[in-house]
């Protein structure tokens, strides 16, 4: 449960990020706007993207914390599951079957190969020093 809690948090914190660039990049103040729905808007943009970032973070630490339950050992295949699940749930909010298999595949591969790097990046570090 620790897991899935840090990786929400940081989920969180990547999604506001995202959310604040999001928010400078598309916003387009009008002379003699309101300051109030700007912000409001901003605010709203932020709160979106973190939510979101947070809950898909959740679903794919849960996803690979299951697996190695369930498989009793800690590989990259975990990493694939989680991100395949968390990168499914993600297409398919988009209403797409197709976006649910391409999210899955997308992320679970990406998921893994990042295990893999890290994996080896640790090795390599470990044996140099």
């Amino acid at each position: 449960m620790d897991q899935v809690m840090d990786a929400a948090g940081k989920g969180v914190a990547a999604g506001a990020t995202w959310g604040a660039i999001v928010s400078a990049w598309e916003a387009q103040p009008v002379m003699g706007e309101r300051t109030g729905a700007l912000v409001f808007s901003t605010t709203r943009t932020i709160a979106t993207h973190a939510g979101r970032f947070g809950l898909f973070a959740a679903i794919f630490a849960a996803s690979k914390a299951t697996s190695e339950g369930v498989r009793g050992t800690e590989d990259p295949m975990n990493s694939f599951v989680g991100g395949c699940v968390a990168g499914g749930i993600a297409g398919a909010y988009a209403g797409k079957v197709g976006m649910g298999v391409g999210g899955c595949l997308v992320a679970g591969t990406a998921a893994a190969l990042f295990s893999i790097a890290s994996k080896q990046s640790a090795q390599a570090h470990a044996t140099s020093h």
